[in-house]
């Protein structure tokens, strides 16, 4: 019994401990500056830490400010969600998890400018189970054009689906249906 009860209090310990190093609302995560809206001025993006376990992405353009909260998770290990640039001067918000758990993962959302507006152009995720080799898989969709690939345990099959001009600022956290990972 009292193995017990010293196991929760370590375990509530760590809880509180691991809640103390997080970082505070507010912190920059990653900052890039990148040409995002095509008008030859650079426009800096940065996830910052939001006020839950997820990080939230800030466009400034010099003319607006685009907000989108939940963009990433940030509850696995370091080095935690990063942002990188397309050659073309699309946004990407690379998060995933590969080291806890036996459910490995890794999503890149492509965000790019269309109308004056932040898109979620495209939605890319992989993931493994570490216990059974068989349960691998990956979807890649250009939601700009609906079109796209899903591969799970080595068969891949075309996905087509609506066009969607998704801003940035709603989307929900929720993969595209088409992928089947809800």
């Amino acid at each position: 019994m009292k193995q017990g009860l010293w196991a929760a209090i370590a375990l509530l310990a760590s809880v509180g401990l691991a809640r103390a190093e997080f970082p505070a609302p507010g912190t920059v995560l990653a900052e890039i500056t990148v040409d995002v809206t095509g008008d030859g001025t650079p426009d800096t993006a940065r996830l910052v830490v939001g006020t839950d376990a997820d990080a939230v992405l800030v466009l400034d353009t010099g003319q607006r400010r685009v907000t989108a909260p939940k963009i990433a998770w940030l509850g696995g290990p370091a080095p935690g969600p990063s942002l990188e640039a397309t050659s073309a001067g699309s946004l990407q918000v690379v998060t995933g998890n590969d080291s806890i758990g036996r459910e490995r993962w890794s999503q890149t959302l492509t965000l790019a400018w269309r109308d004056d507006d932040l898109l979620l152009a495209g939605f890319t995720y992989g993931w493994r189970d570490t216990l059974d080799a068989a349960n691998t898989g990956r979807c890649d969709v250009n939601l700009l054009t609906g079109r796209g690939v899903l591969t799970v345990n080595g068969q891949e099959t075309a996905i087509t689906q609506p066009p969607d001009r998704l801003p940035v600022t709603l989307w929900d956290g929720q993969p595209p249906r088409s992928c089947g990972l809800d």
